[in-house]
């Protein structure tokens, strides 16, 4: 249920971010980096590399048309590691997590918090509606702090979701919609690596053993959430505490992780990673039909030059009545009929319309225009 009011009020706000862009329009795509827990540490975490990122889009027509998306761990990272709470049953130990991802979207790119932005893409309006279409399908994803890699192949076990992941997957997906990559160099981004020496084992049935094992090794590491350690020493005396073994969760599931003792168990890495190439196959980026309609390329019109004339004119005439009215009411002291201002005038103003109207007539025909005649000779009579 979370998820999916994620993705309707995702909808719902893309709905109006539409209304602020043409499809023609051209936007410049930037590769976003913020230090990592910006708001507690200021830039401290950059000096080790650790960076949250997101993707900036900048339209080259109008500056003011800004957007950032970006895919973060609520309500924190933390929570994709330790469990909300441990509590114990009467039949067994729970284990209660609270940990999700979402896709969030600004309507500006804040200079001061993103310290870094590199222009590598060029993308159509369109291209930028459809690929807004699309990444609300990565708030269908758990938060997933680690890469799991075998120790000696580097085969990749269990992909790490985070927010580079997300920035990597949205040019890929910009690509295959049909945007340009314009620049040659090679992004970093940040990996956390855990190196096993087995392929992890997912726990289909949690015995009663197993689930013994698996509350300890989360009671433990709550303690160690209290000891205040770095992400390094955290790890590496888990490694120490539990012998090489490792339950991750992950998608709703626990994983019995072998820990490599033969080498540092845990990596993190800066690395410059390639950006998309090849041919575009726009067939593989899947979003909500009904989010983008090609049947719409345009923002809404503005309001044209006659609405504007029909509505200064329903105000200007709103404004004659009632002032008009108050005037006689408690100035002239009228009632009744007499209340509307003017009215001798608009008593007669049909009249006068229908006259005008035969009278154009008659000129067009050729034709006397008697229905004119009378009023002018009544007109004269009341002179």
């Amino acid at each position: 249920m979370k998820i999916y009011n994620i993705i309707i009020s995702f909808i719902i706000l893309f709905n109006g971010i539409c209304n602020c862009f043409e499809y023609t329009d051209t936007f410049q795509v930037y590769y976003l980096e913020a230090p990592l827990m910006y708001a507690k540490y200021g830039d401290l975490l950059s000096h080790i590399n650790a960076f949250h990122s997101g993707v900036g889009f900048r339209s080259i027509y109008n500056a003011s048309e800004q957007f950032t998306v970006d895919f973060t761990a609520q309500p924190s990272i933390i929570s994709s590691l330790f469990p909300a709470s441990i509590v114990n049953e009467s039949l067994r130990t729970e284990i209660n997590w609270d940990s999700y991802a979402t896709v969030s979207i600004q309507t500006l790119i804040n200079d001061t918090y993103w310290s870094s932005q590199q222009h590598i893409m060029n993308c159509t309006g369109e291209q930028l509606a459809q690929y807004l279409c699309w990444s609300p399908t990565f708030n269908n994803t758990k938060y997933n702090l680690f890469d799991v890699r075998d120790a000696e192949s580097n085969q990749v076990y269990l992909p790490s979701r985070i927010c580079n992941d997300f920035a990597w997957s949205s040019f890929d997906a910009l690509f295959n919609l049909g945007a340009t990559v314009v620049s040659n160099l090679k992004p970093s981004r940040d990996y956390i690596t855990l190196y096993v020496t087995q392929e992890p084992v997912k726990i289909e049935y949690e015995d009663e053993a197993t689930w013994n094992e698996i509350t300890k090794f989360y009671i433990d590491l709550e303690k160690l959430k209290e000891m205040n350690e770095s992400m390094t020493s955290l790890v590496k005396t888990m490694d120490h505490l539990f012998n090489g073994t490792f339950f991750l969760y992950v998608d709703d599931s626990y994983y019995n992780l072998s820990l490599a003792v033969f080498k540092t168990p845990i990596s993190f890495t800066y690395t410059p990673t390639p950006l998309p190439s090849g041919t575009p196959d726009k067939s593989s980026v899947g979003y909500n039909s009904s989010c983008y309609s090609p049947l719409n390329p345009n923002k809404p019109s503005s309001i044209s030059g006659g609405w504007i004339f029909i509505i200064i004119l329903s105000c200007g005439v709103s404004t004659y009545l009632i002032l008009g009215v108050i005037v006689n009411k408690f100035l002239l002291k009228q009632s009744g009929l007499d209340l509307i201002p003017n009215r001798s005038f608009w008593s007669g103003f049909g009249v006068n319309i229908s006259a005008g109207f035969y009278f154009i007539k008659s000129k067009i025909t050729g034709s006397s225009s008697s229905q004119y005649s009378y009023i002018s000779s009544s007109s004269s009579d009341n002179l």
